[in-house]
């Protein structure tokens, strides 16, 4: 997906997180059965052969084939002949919650600009003998008031991108199902419940693919490693 995950304004960081294939906040769902959320976990490869490019998606079997949508089977894409099972970015409540999140930073800002305004409205006209706290007072609240438009005008800027782009579910689709187990506990009384989704690497190579490096906030990064093998 088109966002870096990264920006020079942390508020921003972390509105367009939610739609970034970036671990710690990938939040994936069925296509068809957009309701059922869940997570991934890693970005695996499954050869060290430079030419096989796929990457692919750890997950849950629950999050791929979620109960009672799908049955409890192992399910495997063979071949290409077979129908893709796609699995998209956000489903339906986290993408309106993630919209919804940046309206809200926008509201919140607008009003602090508000208050902020009242207070330098009432500071005296500068004057060349005027004290260093009240030289001080109304640089502190035009900075405040500067970084905050900027802020709403990024905020404005990414809810156009979003919608104008990823409205419509089908362009959030980030891979398929590749493998998805059977959910039960082994012989060795461990549960089995995972999956791999493969991802269209077109996707991914549009966008600022980060691999498995884990966004912590603040603009920075956690690295785990890359995708593993």
């Amino acid at each position: 997906m088109g966002f870096d995950p990264i920006s020079e304004l942390e508020s921003i960081a972390q509105l367009r997180k939610p739609f970034t294939p970036s671990l710690g906040s990938l939040c994936i769902a069925p296509h068809n059965t957009l309701h059922y959320e869940g997570s991934g976990g890693v970005f695996v490869r499954l050869t060290s052969d430079p030419s096989d490019k796929r990457v692919f998606l750890l997950t849950c079997a629950h999050v791929a084939h979620p109960p009672p949508a799908f049955p409890n089977r192992a399910y495997t894409r063979k071949n290409t002949s077979q129908p893709r099972e796609d699995v998209v970015l956000l489903g339906t409540a986290t993408y309106d919650e993630s919209l919804g999140d940046i309206m809200k930073l926008i509201g919140e800002q607008t009003k602090s600009i508000g208050t902020w305004e009242s207070s330098l409205s009432r500071i005296p006209a500068q004057a060349p003998d005027e004290p260093s706290s009240r030289t001080d007072r109304r640089k502190e609240l035009t900075d405040l008031i500067a970084k905050a438009r900027k802020t709403i005008t990024a905020a404005n800027e990414l809810h156009s991108d979003v919608t104008k782009n990823y409205s419509f579910t089908r362009s959030r689709i980030l891979g398929f199902v590749y493998h998805c187990a059977e959910i039960g506990v082994g012989a060795d009384g461990y549960m089995y419940d995972w999956a791999l989704i493969q991802l269209d690497l077109d996707k991914l190579e549009a966008g600022n693919f980060l691999g498995n490096k884990l966004y912590v906030g603040a603009s920075a990064l956690f690295f785990l490693s890359g995708p593993s093998r």
